[in-house]
């Protein structure tokens, strides 16, 4: 993999708060059973929809209006850099399923082109998940 190319890919870079993206860490994405936020301390105020485990096989459940947009962006991660999905594509296909390419999404899609001349594929044609294996 080609990291330094794929860690400045603005398809996979999405604006955080910092200490809940210290808190995501390099925890897998998963599907939580109801819906008990667990925000860090520090901003526990903001009473967001995050959710994680604990433990070995901790997983993080991002919020239902951004799992497609995040299946996509590791679709993309998947084909473009060949990122192990580590099982996870079952349940991504899910997420795309449930929820589709938006305007956003689109735009956001199109201003990357710009500035990186390079366009997500699964955002212009969601069709081609179901090639993904």
């Amino acid at each position: 993999m080609d990291y330094k190319r794929a860690e400045g890919d603005l398809h996979n870079l999405w604006p955080a708060i910092g200490a809940i993206n210290s808190s995501r860490g390099d925890k897998l994405y998963g599907e939580i059973p109801g819906e008990t936020p667990t925000l860090p301390p520090s901003v526990a105020d903001l009473h967001c929809d995050y959710e994680r485990t604990t433990g070995p096989n901790a997983v993080v459940e991002p919020r239902k209006a951004v799992r497609g947009d995040i299946a996509r962006s590791l679709f993309y991660m998947h084909v473009e850099y060949e990122l192990d999905l580590k099982g996870m594509l079952p349940m991504l296909k899910r997420w795309h399923a449930a929820d589709p390419p938006n305007a956003h999404e689109r735009w956001r899609n199109n201003q990357i082109e710009k500035l990186e001349g390079i366009r997500n594929r699964f955002i212009d044609d969601p069709t081609l998940v179901d090639q993904l294996q």
